[in-house]
């Protein structure tokens, strides 16, 4: 059978990117409900307000990297001495990102109380960001070699989330979580950085300034774009753990997890179709993965409509009142518009409009703190009302869009 807006590159990609992903998001799913019931929500609610205010460490360490060095690697596939002044660049980068993010973690253990009062959380949790300045993913993605990579990352990922039902026995073991998923991230991006080294006989040579100045501002662009995702994100967890407590941040959690788990197919399609599509402007092909993602969006948040209930039920354990699945349904409105979000963005990179993409995503983050400084004014601070400061900027963000594209 003939697949005439898809080539086999990028199936391959998508399958690969569909599997590390899945096990990505699928196996915290897997032991949420247990994490919830053994340690509490409200502890747990505290790790996961731990793993927020984490994530913007690690967001920094990525830079944006992981998407401009695809496009670097790609182009520089049967090149190996600019195989190796590319990944010895981007790691200098990260060691320094690294070392910033390690001080400024540090600083903030000192002045703020709510962190220093449980500071092995974010000590141990640190892991998190130690395995995300080794992850080669981008390497891995640029060459198309991603199934090694992806095979021994599921195992890794499988043996570490196994071991929580056997080390993880009741609340005492709070600092043991952070560890485990800390030395998850950790063994699976050196055992991908190994692989990169050894397979491909990459030698890192001293990276120059200006070379390593190169990477942080073509990197930019898509930093910013993952940064005012991440912030209006992770930031609901910090806010909602701050003003409502760690019972929400619980709730919070589980709401985050499902839908992410449901926007998988839509980035991963999202991601592998962009090169087809960018290398040849391809709008026809554009409108073809438009419709398709957009009505697959669309049916998957209806069937969310009539399975919420008992999704939620399932992954909140037995301490979480069923009823807040209605949050679940309100939150779900992000699956279709996320997924617009992706396509108008490829569709403005296409087009060469990349700063109108950093405007889009400016306002859309001032729209956020606006709304956050409105709840917080009227004091109106509730999970339903941050929902909706977060579905309201995403909203702004499609019309800003819609509008740059028609210049």
């Amino acid at each position: 059978m003939k697949i005439n807006f898809l080539n086999k590159k990028i199936l391959k990609n998508f399958s690969f990117l569909t599997v590390f992903q899945f096990f990505n998001l699928a196996l915290p799913l897997v032991v949420l409900p247990y994490l919830i019931d053994t340690l509490g929500k409200s502890l747990y609610g505290m790790y996961v307000y731990s793993q927020a205010i984490l994530s913007f460490f690690t967001l920094l360490i990525n830079f944006g990297f992981n998407i401009y060095a695809v496009k670097e690697i790609a182009e520089n596939r049967n090149n190996n001495n600019r195989l190796n002044s590319i990944v010895s660049s981007i790691y200098s980068a990260k060691l320094v990102l690294l070392l910033t993010s390690g001080v400024f973690l540090l600083f903030t253990i000192f002045l703020i109380p709510e962190i220093s009062n449980h500071k092995y959380l974010y000590i141990i949790g640190f892991l998190m960001c130690i395995g995300e300045f080794f992850m080669p993913m981008w390497f891995f993605q640029g060459l198309s070699d991603l199934k090694t990579f992806t095979y021994s990352n599921v195992i890794i990922k499988l043996f570490f989330t196994c071991s929580i039902f056997f080390v993880i026995k009741s609340s005492n073991d709070l600092y043991l979580v952070p560890l485990i998923f800390g030395l998850n991230a950790l063994f699976s991006s050196l055992f991908g950085f190994c692989l990169m080294i050894k397979k491909y006989k990459i030698r890192f040579v001293r990276s120059q300034m200006k070379n390593i100045y190169g990477f942080f501002k073509k990197s930019y662009p898509f930093f910013f774009s993952r940064a005012s995702s991440v912030i209006m994100t992770r930031s609901n967890s910090v806010l909602i753990g701050t003003f409502l407590g760690y019972n929400w941040v619980a709730i919070y959690d589980i709401l985050e997890k499902i839908v992410g788990a449901l926007l998988i197919p839509f980035n991963l399609l999202n991601q592998s179709s962009y090169p087809a599509i960018a290398e040849k402007k391809d709008l026809k092909l554009f409108n073809k993965v438009f419709k398709i993602s957009l009505i697959s969006s669309l049916a998957i948040y209806l069937l969310l409509l009539m399975t919420g209930e008992v999704i939620f039920s399932i992954l909140s354990g037995a301490t979480l009142e069923r009823s807040n699945y209605y949050y679940l349904i309100y939150y779900g409105l992000l699956i279709p518009i996320v997924n617009i979000i992706y396509q108008l963005t490829t569709l403005l990179i296409v087009k060469n409009k990349n700063k109108y993409y950093s405007k889009s995503l400016i306002y859309s983050l001032l729209v956020y703190i606006l709304g956050v400084i409105i709840i917080y004014y009227f004091n109106v601070i509730s999970l339903f009302t941050i929902i909706s400061v977060k579905l309201f900027a995403d909203v702004s963000n499609i019309l800003i869009m819609l509008q740059y594209n028609k210049k």
